[in-house]
């Protein structure tokens, strides 16, 4: 080596043994849970829960994949336990706010269809059929309020057919046969439920003089605001309770 040469450097590092490769194998390792994780992934979509009843499943879901991954463990903490835990706190938050919504909504709208209907049948023990049928029409095809619907339900082909049908029914002939002797109540709570995107809702009557002995169902929809309009209800039919509570007959 000449004197202008320096010497390099020699590096080394110490060579794993079979013991030392051992001894790290052989170190626990955390476990993954990836129920934890589905838990999660559903708790973030449990916020579908808010927007229709069926999909309440979607929190339950979240539930249970929570509860299958926070089951107990020994040694190192899993992985997916944190997962879990964000998953069922989101779940139960659209879960409660789903259902709390939905209740709410039920007892506004079962309470507005109750007076509605309860006003129509006094409409029709009173007499008064020609304001009672035009509640059974959708408010866009009522009539003027500057139209006599007297005239209307007793000159036009229209409005007499109306009648005629309705005196022909079950449940219109009773009422007519009974007048104003009537004292209708509510006979059991009211059912909420949606069909080809309409909101209905079937109320149950039955007269407390017992002038009518068979119970009634009014059925309604529900017609949401518009821009040009108010909510509103309709009368979407009256029929004899096939069903009527225990005891009412």
């Amino acid at each position: 080596m000449s004197e202008t040469e320096k010497p390099r450097p020699v590096f080394s590092s110490p060579a794993m043994t079979v013991g030392s490769e051992a001894e790290l194998l052989s170190e626990p390792q955390a476990t993954v849970r990836i129920s934890g994780f589905i838990a999660l992934l559903l708790g973030v979509m449990s916020f579908a829960a808010l927007f229709a009843g069926p999909l309440m499943i979607v929190p339950s879901m979240a539930v249970i994949a929570a509860g299958v991954a926070m089951r107990p463990y020994s040694g190192l903490r899993p992985m997916g336990l944190t997962a879990a835990l964000i998953g069922l706190v989101l779940a139960t938050l659209f879960g409660v706010w789903g259902a709390t919504e939905r209740r709410l909504k039920y007892q506004t709208l079962s309470a507005q269809a109750t007076q509605f209907a309860s006003r129509w049948l006094d409409l029709v023990a009173q007499g008064d059929i020609e304001l009672a049928l035009q509640l059974n029409q959708h408010p866009s095809f009522r009539q003027t309020t500057s139209m006599s619907l007297v005239d209307y339900y007793q000159s036009s082909a229209e409005g007499q057919t109306a009648i005629e049908n309705f005196k022909q029914t079950p449940a219109g002939l009773e009422m007519l046969r009974a007048g104003d002797a009537v004292k209708w109540e509510p006979d059991r709570p009211a059912d909420l439920y949606h069909f080809a995107g309409r909101q209905l809702l079937t109320t149950y009557w039955r007269d407390r003089s017992r002038t009518i002995r068979s119970p009634l169902i009014v059925r309604l929809e529900f017609i949401p605001a518009t821009e040009d309009s108010l909510p509103q209800w309709m009368i979407d039919g009256v029929d004899i309770d096939p069903m009527p509570a225990p005891g009412v007959r």
